[in-house]
């Protein structure tokens, strides 16, 4: 990173946060939170999950903050405070704060910002390509409103090299001004984990790459609003990777653990005592626990934005992305558990009843993007049944746009042929599923993927226990009860 020496409406402003933080460390500044030279006013382009959690708590830290959404229901509900995700404390905040430092528009309006931050998706298309036309479209739209000194920060995940090869173009021409003498550009990622938003965005570190100083130096300014740890990075193109090793590596992280369930049911073992035992005050390990799988917006798309950075430069990983396709088995596998214990039944198809359908269970949020459950769904289409659903937080219309019956857990379980837990919500936890399983078909199968329960619960005579990891010769010593280690997490 160098020093911008454009002599600019920017360079005050930067010498002001250098007296600031003189004598701090580059690399990992700690900061008074709260501590900006006056109200920054700010946009935000982009209100799902990372933009809107940002704008509210830059706007709890007193920054005049402008939310941007093209998709209009979720603008309308906004401007009624309605909150659209289920993120603990967005509806008192949005309550609080909606009207007096915080806006919500369909537009960029025509103010004149201290910093525009692009949090919009970027998907990968069916082929694992990721899509960059949203985070181009939206940089279209903040270079056609800059109107000189403004931080540009770029928070979407993307390709190493896009910020720069991508982004910044398309700002410059959009805008007819040039970095460095006009705007700054950094790029700063969300690391934030969906159900700890707030917290989080207050105690982890905030990575921050630029091309310049000057640059850099605003986002402190701005980030410092909200945390005590500013990590500087050499370049945009660190901060970009830095946002894929995250994912990656707990994509990989938890892709082990599910492979060795995998071993573990061959040989006739119990995965989950294997690897809590193995964890037991052996501080060089901390394995997770197997799950049904990795699912959700971000673990289940961003190895293979890795996977595309990297081929494109000439070398193509291996362990990323064998890693991502392991996770992506494991919805198949229990769908063919399913298959083998239900069997060809003549009659009526038989009723399976799912529980939970978010990507994640702890903390329970009702976010059903790239869900293991839709991926045993998917598994599932070709085989005759009935399908009943329930989730503590994802509402029913949802299930029935799924094709699936919204019911209670009481009335999941009556008649049911199969019953299905997908995640490790609380609630399921504390089910006194031997009673339930009473009014169940008999026989019943019980696929507990969370392993929520001791198989010797269970009378063997009318219930086929199953789970993932769970070889069929086990002796049942013990079986883990903290269940709350993964989701995404």
């Amino acid at each position: 990173m160098r020093s911008c020496n454009h002599k600019n409406s920017i360079l005050q402003r930067v010498v002001d946060m250098r007296k600031r933080f003189k004598g701090r460390n580059v690399s990992a500044r700690r900061v008074s939170v709260g501590q900006s030279r006056g109200r920054l006013k700010i946009c935000v382009s982009g209100l799902g999950f990372a933009g809107l959690t940002l704008a509210i708590a830059l706007a709890d830290a007193g920054a005049e903050v402008h939310g941007v959404e093209i998709n209009r229901i979720i603008v309308e509900k906004l401007q009624q405070k309605k909150p659209t995700l289920s993120e603990k404390s967005l509806g008192i905040l949005l309550s609080r704060h909606l009207g007096a430092n915080f806006f919500v528009h369909d537009s960029i309006p025509s103010l004149h910002f201290d910093s525009h931050i692009i949090c919009v998706g970027t998907p990968v298309d069916e082929r694992k390509k990721p899509i960059a036309d949203y985070v181009l479209q939206a940089a279209k739209q903040v270079g056609n409103s800059l109107k000189g000194g403004e931080l540009v920060a770029i928070r979407s995940t993307v390709p190493v090299g896009a910020t720069r090869n991508e982004i910044l173009p398309a700002l410059e021409q959009e805008s007819g001004k040039m970095l460095e003498r006009d705007f700054q550009l950094v790029y700063t990622p969300e690391r934030t984990a969906e159900g700890n938003a707030f917290e989080e965005l207050r105690f982890l570190p905030q990575i921050i790459g630029g091309t310049c100083e000057a640059g850099v130096l605003m986002a402190v300014d701005m980030f410092g609003l909200l945390t005590p740890t500013l990590v500087t990075v050499s370049s945009l193109e660190a901060a970009e990777m830095i946002k894929l090793i995250d994912n990656s590596y707990r994509d990989y992280r938890f892709a082990y653990s599910n492979e060795i369930s995998m071993i573990c049911e061959h040989l006739g073992l119990d995965a989950s005592e294997c690897i809590s035992k193995a964890n037991i005050s052996y501080p060089r390990n901390d394995i997770p626990l197997p799950s049904p799988g990795v699912g959700g917006p971000c673990l289940s798309k961003d190895p293979y934005i890795l996977f595309e950075t990297s081929s494109r430069a000439g070398y193509e990983p291996r362990l990323i992305l064998n890693a991502r396709k392991l996770n992506e088995t494991v919805p198949k596998l229990i769908a063919e558990k399913l298959k083998k214990h239900l069997g060809d039944k003549s009659g009526m198809p038989p009723k399976i009843f799912l529980m939970g359908f978010s990507f994640k269970g702890t903390p329970s949020v009702d976010d059903i993007r790239n869900s293991t459950t839709l991926d045993l769904l998917r598994e599932l289409e070709a085989f005759p049944a009935r399908l009943f659903g329930h989730d503590p937080v994802v509402q029913p219309e949802k299930l029935k746009s799924l094709g699936v019956v919204p019911t209670t857990i009481e009335g999941g379980f009556k008649g049911a042929r199969a019953v299905v837990i997908m995640t490790n919500d609380p609630s399921y936890a504390g089910l006194d599923i031997v009673k339930l399983a009473a009014s169940a078909a008999n026989p019943v199968v019980i696929a507990d993927c969370w392993r929520l329960y001791d198989a010797r619960l269970f009378d063997s005579r009318k219930i086929e226990y199953i789970g993932i990891g769970l070889g069929a010769e086990r002796n049942y010593h013990s079986i883990p009860k903290n269940r709350s280690d993964k989701a995404e997490y």
